[in-house]
């Protein structure tokens, strides 16, 4: 029952839906969106293709979330509930890009998706649920915040098909 507790916060977070899309309505999208857009302008406008540098994701998730525990009071629930947010608005990014990836309509490359996404479904499985192994309360959290960096890492690859000038073209 005590472990059952353990994850409620995050069971909640879950259940509720909405902040679990990528849409404009949603705190997490225009906050981390917002900072994207923003980060490191300059050296952005030197890429063709204005996609974000790696770090900048990783960089914006963590102001997401700092910004939003702060507003709710750092709370082990208002943890929780932001880190439960980041991680669905990767969950969501990720599906869209997959979507994008798939529509390129490359055999080779929905075969490379196929494959990719079991490895790494069952990597993010196993590297995240290892928090589920111990006592209290701040786990809930700290799984959450790998299920964020799996999630938002999983984009980052798929963003290697996508953009003026990805890094993998699409094969002849």
């Amino acid at each position: 029952m005590g472990r059952f507790l353990t994850f409620l916060p995050m069971l909640l977070v879950l259940a509720a839906g909405p902040g679990f899309s990528a849409d404009a309505g949603d705190p997490a999208a225009q906050a981390i969106e917002g900072c994207l857009a923003s980060y490191d302008a300059a050296a952005m406008q030197e890429k063709a293709d204005g996609a974000p540098f790696k770090g900048a994701t990783s960089y914006c998730t963590d102001k997401f979330f700092e910004a939003c525990a702060e507003g709710r009071g750092w709370t082990q629930s208002a943890m929780n509930e932001c880190q439960g947010e980041a991680a669905g608005y990767w969950m969501a990014e990720v599906s869209a890009r997959t979507d994008k990836v798939r529509a390129l309509g490359s055999p080779e490359i929905d075969q490379w998706l196929e494959r990719s996404a079991g490895s790494f479904d069952a990597y993010r499985k196993d590297r995240c649920d290892r928090f589920d192994m111990a006592e209290g309360t701040m786990y809930a959290a700290i799984k959450w915040g790998c299920e964020t960096d799996m999630q938002r890492e999983r984009a980052e690859d798929l963003d290697d098909f996508l953009g003026n000038e990805p890094l993998i073209a699409k094969p002849e």
